[in-house]
């Protein structure tokens, strides 16, 4: 082979490997007008439903970015005792317990498969009081605004990429030392969020209707 063709060769090649590295630094088309969602767990265990229209990417994705606006959802498929006791107590002591709370927090939606939850398994065998307390995790976390999915539970849609946001209905309490059960029950029907004195007191019977009712209640 001359020198020529050599030359020829060499710089086919060089234009072929430059215009490969130009295309890997190019966005995927694939995933323009699909919404982020990041996945805490196996992807796999993701429904078709909640696939479509959505680009899935792992807990490494948000450890490199460190920003929940990048995601319009997280979904959990496994979510250890650790991580579940974390998001529940509002600590985030591991990545994906942060990404949690952080998402909660910025108002990004939260859908907890219910395979997530592996304790599950264990209902009826062995100890009541700590599958009680793991259960406790789990309200604590809906009443915080995760969305625990079913089996046959309808998959919330993602409209235009982006989850709707959805302002909570506010209502400020005046006046009101001690707040009991029928109290509370007149209080959780036309507001998400109840603004109370901090001295006020709550009879364990209204607390639990507010829990019920994913009420927030705000001390000022």
């Amino acid at each position: 082979m001359d020198q020529s063709m050599e030359a020829i060769i060499q710089a086919v090649t060089t234009q072929v490997l430059a215009a490969l590295e130009q295309e890997n630094k190019l966005p995927d088309r694939r995933s323009e007008g699909k919404a982020r969602c990041l996945v805490l767990g196996d992807s796999d265990h993701i429904p078709q439903a909640l696939r479509r229209d959505a680009v899935l990417l792992g807990l490494e994705d948000y450890q490199t970015h460190q920003t929940i606006t990048n995601y319009a959802r997280v979904l959990i498929t496994r979510l250890d005792f650790a991580d579940l006791a974390d998001i529940a107590l509002g600590r985030g002591g591991t990545p994906a317990a942060r990404a949690v709370c952080c998402a909660l927090l910025q108002g990004t939606e939260v859908l907890l498969l219910e395979c997530a939850l592996p304790h599950r398994a264990f209902a009826g065998r062995g100890s009541t009081a700590l599958y009680q307390l793991l259960e406790r995790y789990v309200n604590t976390l809906q009443v915080f605004g995760v969305k625990l999915l079913g089996g046959g539970d309808a998959t919330p849609a993602l409209r235009g990429g982006v989850p709707e946001p959805k302002v909570p209905v506010r209502r400020e309490v005046r006046d009101v030392c001690l707040i009991t059960e029928a109290l509370a029950q007149a209080l959780a029907k036309d507001a998400q969020e109840l603004d109370i004195p901090a001295g006020t007191l709550i009879t364990p019977a209204a607390m639990d209707i507010f829990q019920a009712s994913h009420t927030t209640l705000i001390r000022r």
